[in-house]
């Protein structure tokens, strides 16, 4: 987007276009060689065209706006339309009768429209948050500014009215109107002042700038009417196309605002707050000396008593509006005080307990060394039991085993079936026994073993874990399939070892009575941080409500005489993926095999 294209969807392009308006305009009005006829007729095309300008931008603006904004655009668009409105029958009267009517007149009505809607919407405006009620300060605020309003229409307008010898009903709907204008620059006025306003900020600027020339256009238009020195060409006549023109360009700001700026922070609000602060009763004030100035050959001595009245109100009013401002801050500062006395309190009471937890602390770490060192005893004790007790358990199983054999080798003719059936139950109890006792051991050496990631082929390991059972698979006929992924990754191998081992056993033991058994083993990976593993067998399966049983040690669902074994195979399966931060579950029915995830996680 060039400079151009940019500067066309930017914020300035309201004002450049009224200002370009404008600009021509002067130029015309002053430059060139116009007659009285001409300027008006051009006044009051360039009157009318601004203000249905004017109108059509605050409802554009309304348009895009919700809720009270779009309101307050819309009474204010509306107050533009009906200004408009009346310069369509003062272009009428002037320009097409050539003569216009005796006030007061119904058209005078339609001009007075413009300042009571857009005081309406202002005042619609939604109030900013943290508002909720009139202060002292903001009567101080609206005593200020009346009060000025008031002085500047009592130096203006008094002695040129009683100059002008006008009726009684002139003068009272002249003084309206002044006052209408005047109410509206004030409403600006007061509104920019009191309150803290975010998107609204700039667009109260303009109107408040826009509604105070158009008061003092309308002043010194009454007052040029009244002494008879208005001028086809006066300033006054451009200062209604200032006036419209601010408040078309308020609200293409007040919408801009909304769309491209963030809100800003309380900090820029306080500065602005601070900065009209100190300006707005200086401004004030220049504005009634300016006004002396400028109208002070019309200054008499009831005009002094009026003011000097008016002024002792403005004393009166700036006077409290300080005090209470001054009050406040006190009991802000006061306020202030008490909390940073509370949080000085509240810093010491925490640098108390800091240091006292700091003692708790080293006392804490103190016992944990001391319970640690003791549980790394308590432990190599319970692994010099535990290779104890299974060596010493053992020992004799190995004895009746290995007795329970000569006994069948060297005597064995003499017994009859019974006998040598004992025999067998003998060395199959003991096998069984020794069996249980590896299994135990390796249950419990599962808890003390640190997890080691290692990389590793994914592939080797399971077809290692095959080779492994590779005699009980081919005395029991099994088909096995293994697709697993030839692939390197860095993962517990012991846990996964261990765990694949007991669920490969599993399957081989639950499928060896099927018909055509047959084991499918699959691993790839579940997403980018985790393995999966699935062991999918064609034995007898088992049903889903036993699925967290068949995890839990020395829990069987058959006979040990139908399918033998210890009954901890899975549950150590089970231990050895959850001490690697895995998960193995299974899913099952009767008679339709089962099959079996492993999970584990990648680093």
């Amino acid at each position: 987007m060039g400079r151009t294209e940019r500067f066309l969807h930017g914020r300035w392009i309201v004002a450049a276009v009224f200002g370009c308006a404008f600009v021509l305009y002067v130029g015309i009005i002053n430059g060139a060689a116009l007659d009285g006829n001409a300027a008006i007729r051009l006044n009051d095309a360039t009157w009318t065209l601004f203000g249905l300008a004017a109108s059509a931008v605050c409802f554009a603006a309304a348009n895009k706006l919700v809720n009270r904004e779009r309101l307050a655009w819309l009474l204010i668009a509306l107050g533009c339309l009906f200004w408009s409105t009346g310069q369509f029958a003062w272009d009428y009267y002037e320009l097409a009768r050539g003569k216009l009517p005796a006030f007061p007149h119904w058209m005078q009505g339609l001009f007075l429209s413009y300042p009571i809607l857009l005081v309406a919407g202002l005042l619609t405006f939604p109030k900013p948050s943290g508002v909720s009620r009139m202060t002292v300060r903001h009567g101080g605020n609206l005593g200020l500014i009346g009060c000025t309003v008031v002085i500047v229409l009592v130096i203006a307008i008094t002695e040129p009215a009683v100059f002008a010898r006008r009726s009684v009903s002139s003068l009272a709907i002249t003084l309206m109107s002044c006052l209408a204008y005047a109410t509206a620059c004030m409403t600006a006025l007061y509104l920019l002042w009191s309150y803290r306003w975010q998107s609204a900020y700039w667009p109260l600027v303009l109107i408040a700038i826009g509604s105070g020339i158009h008061t003092s256009a309308y002043v010194t238009d009454v007052h040029g009417r009244f002494t008879g020195t208005y001028r086809p060409n006066d300033w006054v006549n451009g200062a209604w196309l200032i006036a419209l023109a601010s408040v078309a360009c308020g609200a293409y700001e007040y919408v801009f605002d909304i769309k491209h700026h963030p809100p800003k922070a309380s900090a820029a609000l306080l500065r602005r707050e601070r900065f009209l602060e100190a300006t707005m009763p200086a401004l004030l004030i220049l504005v009634m000396v300016g006004t002396v100035i400028s109208n002070a050959e019309w200054i008499s001595a009831r005009v002094i008593y009026l003011c000097a009245s008016i002024g002792v109100a403005f004393a009166v009013a700036l006077g409290i509006r300080e005090a209470w401002i001054q009050r406040e801050e006190q009991r802000l500062v006061a306020a202030l005080s008490e909390s940073n006395r509370k949080l000085s309190s509240a810093n010491r009471d925490l640098t108390e307990s800091e240091q006292r937890y700091r003692t708790l602390n080293v006392e804490l770490e103190r016992r944990v060394t001391e319970r640690t060192q003791k549980l790394q005893h308590a432990y190599r004790e319970l692994e010099s039991f535990s290779y104890a007790v299974a060596h010493d358990l053992k020992s004799p199983l190995r004895a009746m085993d290995g007795f329970g054999a000569l006994l069948a080798e060297e005597y064995g003719a003499q017994l009859d079936e019974q006998g040598r059936a004992y025999i067998a139950r003998m060395r199959r109890g003991a096998i069984t026994m020794a069996r249980l006792v590896d299994d135990l051991l390796a249950y419990a050496r599962i808890d003390r073993r640190e997890t080691q990631i290692e990389t590793v082929n994914i592939a080797t390991l399971v077809n290692h874990c095959i080779s492994e059972q590779r005699d009980d698979i081919a005395r029991a006929n099994i088909a096995v399939n293994a697709e697993v992924n030839d692939a390197d990754m860095a993962i517990d191998r012991e846990g996964l070892t261990i765990a694949l081992r007991n669920v490969l056993q599993n399957a081989i033991k639950f499928s060896s009575g099927a018909a055509a058994p047959q084991i499918e083993l699959h691993a790839a990976h579940a997403d980018p941080h985790r393995l999966r593993l699935s062991i999918r067998d064609n034995g007898i399966g088992f049903d889903m409500e036993y699925h967290d049983r068949i995890f839990a040690m020395f829990q069987r669902l058959h006979r040990a005489d139908t399918y033998p074994g210890t009954g901890i195979g899975l549950a150590l399966a089970h231990k050895a993926i959850e001490r690697a931060g895995g998960r193995i579950w299974a899913e099952s029915a009767p008679g339709a095999g089962a099959t079996f995830f492993i999970e584990m996680p990648l680093p």
